[in-house]
């Protein structure tokens, strides 16, 4: 007979076996979170597995369709979607039956034939009340009263809405409470009653904020500043967006940043600030090319469009809309389809391209009255009757003319019932406040019994303790020899962990004092020395650059061996990169009497996805060695390219000299960490023998490899091969106007004020000299650690501050966060941190601070004024 300790044994595992499956079947029934990846080949994987029981391939398959919705049209999701409603029924699997449903619901909605997706609703409500499944029947009543608010019902909307929300009081369920309090103030939106949506929409962001529902919150940010938005109160909307920009960036979700971008433009657009609208939504779009959101895509047209529209460059404008129509039509979105329609046709029109005009109004004109869209059908026809009148067919004309007019009338109609419905919506949301006056009165009552029966499940629970430490006991002796296992591989680690420490604690104390020798060395030789002191402090300033060279290579060289190097993928030119290293390396050939010849073939497909800095640091490590050890001659760099079938091509690169070379027994040891190919080489030519390691280690974590071939005294050939993809977008769609002009930044930058923190006397000199010889009548104030920051920022008014992050008595990331969290309306003053730890990890606490912007000191002036500008647009 077993005894009872193990009868408990037993019991555990099975509790914790049933737990882990209904987390697994929650996971995979549930959205996904925020940052989560879901996997589309291995749900369709489950789907098409007839050994995997019915409910499980099913709900696999629902996720999939779900997932699947931002790439597949409305139409094509249907055919899945019917496809799973079958195999539910077939197999008599209820939920299954009914999540297909529920896509067909939304698939309908989103095509925009809601009485459809109303009986759908409607259908689905009655399942679940059969089941009583109380959540799921909260959340009907929430997706009826969705359609009917589309369908401009408000009064129905609203008492499904409230339905709902009783549902979900009872439930306890304050994160559905949030996001149903944010629909009701949708509701007063769309009747126009901005002070009662915001008292709504506050609510909600109370709720979510108390527990934490990050979904919500930004749910109830976003419709704050479109509220504010509507009544004209841009400066507090945009505060709004920033906040919600602010979460999705400490998320990294991209898809929401590109999001943010685009109200964030939108908004600018409002005020006619052309400029700084097309930033966001060229922004916003970028980020959706890389994630390939085809929707996201298709709106940052649009809304490109629209800038350029209301700049009166309508053929920009076509151009956009065009690009959108293309991408919608493919999608099969119809109400969008049918808003790039009329946008196209109207800038046709203001071309004075009335046959184009006619062609997209008459196709919007007919999905209109399929989808019976009369505000979008009223626009149709007024641009095909003033199209039909500039061409002269005054019959024509006179017909649109008479439909725009009857149209006008029917929406004045609906208007008139509107502002009846209204009345009505009013009077019940009355009620719905005193009833939910009500239910506050009714929980605090049943606070207390909670109290009583919290002090009750007390005593249970320190009864369960005294049981559990006698089994915790027990773990701890078996987990003490599993540390002891643990601890020589943590030894390991560690050793790993103290170099790289080492290197980043030896780069950040060198960096300081280097600030402030190369800064002042340069304020020194700005104010015009005498000759004798000229040639001492030229000599100051070429021994500080080249001890910088060799700390980047050692930070360099620590960071790829940690792992921690992130490579960039986005578009550029190889032609540009190899051209600036020539500018940057001319007048060292010219020093030395050498000739520098750049070897690209013309016509040569040099436009690729990448990172232009990583390939550009590889040719100027390979360069700055061919000339440094050829003596007379030149030195070459030759660019040759392969195109593939596959989207790809490979970037073929050989940097070659006439200088000493390097014998063949010598040649393997050259790309290894601080090795050179002879012992005299660095008190000849200088140098730490990182350069060509860091070179090697940068092109094959890109996924290419590196060679050289030499003989002694007739010269060296480095080549290296990187693959890359072929960027298909040739065209830029950055406009020529809204690149700033570097050389009047510092104009534009005249007469600002900046708070300067930093506890370093030196450093402090240098930063406030820098600044004043650069910007005319800059005012820069000195603060020596956090605390008196804090209390300047508080009592004074900055256009920027420049924060140190290691400080005593308060450090950097201290100061940022109470300065952030002031009341008083100086929380969003920009903030760039300056600090000698360029390591990622700093970088990144930095942003988590709540900084705006970094840069490493020793500083390079253009940089932090271009830093400073940027923040300051």
């Amino acid at each position: 007979m077993r005894d009872s300790s193990y009868y408990d044994e037993d019991n555990w595992l099975k509790a914790f076996m049933l737990v882990y499956w209904l987390f697994f079947l929650f996971l995979l029934g549930s959205p996904p979170l925020y940052g989560q990846v879901i996997n589309l080949d291995s749900l369709y994987v489950i789907w098409q597995d007839q050994n995997q029981p019915d409910s499980t391939r099913a709900i696999a398959y629902h996720e999939y369709i779900k997932e699947s919705s931002n790439t597949i049209n409305p139409d094509s999701s249907l055919v899945l979607i019917n496809e799973l409603i079958e195999f539910s029924k077939l197999h008599d699997f209820r939920e299954g039956y009914n999540l297909g449903l529920s896509r067909k619901c939304w698939a309908y909605f989103n095509l925009g034939k809601y009485n459809l997706a109303l009986d759908i609703a409607e259908l689905l409500l009655k399942n679940y009340q059969e089941s009583d499944e109380k959540t799921k029947i909260a959340w009907s009543y929430n997706r009826l009263g969705t359609i009917y608010n589309r369908l401009g019902s408000h009064s129905m909307a609203l008492k499904c809405y409230l339905k709902s929300l009783k549902i979900l009081e009872n439930l306890k369920d304050k994160k559905g409470i949030a996001s149903l309090i944010n629909n009701i103030g949708n509701l007063y939106t769309g009747q126009k009653d901005y002070p009662m949506a915001m008292d709504y929409y506050k609510r909600s962001l109370k709720i979510a904020e108390e527990i934490r529902d990050t979904h919500n919150i930004v749910l109830a940010l976003k419709n704050i500043s479109w509220n504010f938005s509507h009544q004209k109160l841009y400066e507090e909307a945009q505060g709004n967006n920033l906040r919600i920009l602010r979460i999705y960036e400490k998320l990294k979700n991209k898809e929401g940043i590109a999001i943010t971008y685009g109200r964030i433009g939108s908004i600018y657009l409002e005020q006619d600030l052309f400029v700084k609208a097309l930033d966001f939504h060229e922004r916003s779009l970028n980020i959706n090319k890389k994630l390939n959101n085809r929707y996201g895509i298709a709106l940052d047209f649009d809304n490109i469009g629209n800038v350029y529209f209301e700049k009166g460059d309508y053929n920009k404008a076509r151009y956009y809309h065009n690009q959108s129509l293309e991408i919608r039509e493919e999608l099969g979105d119809k109400p969008q389809i049918i808003w790039s329609l009329n946008k196209k046709g109207t800038a046709y029109l203001k071309l004075g391209n009335y046959d184009e005009a006619l062609n997209m109004c008459k196709r919007s004109f007919s999905i209109c009255e399929e989808l019976n869209q009369l505000a979008e059908m009223y626009s149709a026809c007024d641009c095909l009757y003033k199209s039909y009148k500039a061409i002269g067919k005054n019959n024509e004309a006179l017909a649109y003319l008479e439909k725009r007019n009857e149209i006008n009338d029917t929406l004045k109609r609906e208007e008139t019932s509107r502002l009846l419905q209204k009345m009505e919506f009013d009077e019940q949301a009355f009620v719905s406040e005193l009833q939910y006056q009500q239910s506050i009165s009714d929980e605090k009552l049943k606070k207390n019994i909670f109290l009583l029966l919290g002090i009750i499940a007390l005593l249970l629970t320190i009864g369960l303790f005294t049981r559990l430490h006698y089994v915790r006991k027990t773990e701890a002796i078996l987990k003490e020899k599993n540390q002891q296992v643990e601890a020589e591989k943590e030894k390991a680690k560690a050793s790993e962990k103290a170099k790289q420490q080492f290197l980043a604690n030896m780069s950040h104390e060198i960096r300081t004092p280097m600030n402030a020798i190369k800064g002042m060395t340069d304020i020194l030789l700005r104010r015009t020395p005498q000759s004798e002191q000229l040639s001492y402090l030229n000599a100051i300033k070429e021994s500080s650059n080249s001890l910088l060279v060799i700390i980047n290579d050692i930070l360099d060289i620590s960071k790829i061996e940690a792992g921690k190097i992130d490579l960039e993928e986005i578009p550029f030119s190889l032609k540009e990169v190899v051209d600036n290293v020539n500018m940057i390396m001319n007048f060292k050939v010219e020093e030395k009497g050498l000739l520098l010849k750049m070897d690209m073939k013309e016509g040569i497909a040099d436009k690729v996805i990448g990172d232009p800095t990583r390939l550009h640091q590889i040719l100027l490590n390979l360069t700055g060695n061919a000339i440094k050890f050829t003596e007379k001659g030149m030195v070459t760099i030759q660019l040759k390219t392969e195109e593939f079938d596959d989207g790809k091509m490979m970037a073929n690169f050989c940097v070659s000299d006439t200088g000493v070379g390097i014998g063949k027994d010598h040649l393997e040891k050259i790309f290894e960490t601080f090795e050179q190919a002879y012992s005299d080489t660095m008190r000849k030519f200088g140098g730490t023998g990182l350069g060509l390691s860091i070179s090697k280690k940068l092109v094959e974590i890109q996924g290419g490899k590196i060679w050289a071939e030499s003989k002694k005294g007739k010269g060296s050939q480095f080549y290296f091969t990187i693959p890359f993809k072929v960027d298909t977008q040739q065209e830029s769609t950055i406009p020529e106007e809204q690149t700033s002009n570097d050389e009047n930044i510092a104009a534009q930058l005249k007469g600002i004020k900046v708070l300067l923190v930093e506890d370093n006397q030196f450093n402090a000199i240098v930063a406030q000299e820098e600044l004043e010889d650069a910007i005319e009548e800059v005012e820069v104030e000195i603060a020596e650690n956090g605390v008196i920051a804090i209390e300047k920022v508080a009592h004074g008014d900055y256009d920027i501050i420049l924060m140190d992050v290691q400080m005593p008595v308060m450090n950097g990331y201290e100061a940022t966060h109470a300065i952030r969290n002031l009341s008083n309306g100086k929380a969003n003053t920009p903030i760039i941190a300056m600090t000698a730890n360029v390591m990622k990890e700093e970088i990144e606490r930095c942003y988590e601070a709540g900084m705006d912007d970094f840069i490493g000191k020793p500083f390079d002036t253009e940089e932090l004024l271009k830093k400073i500008y940027l923040l300051k647009k």
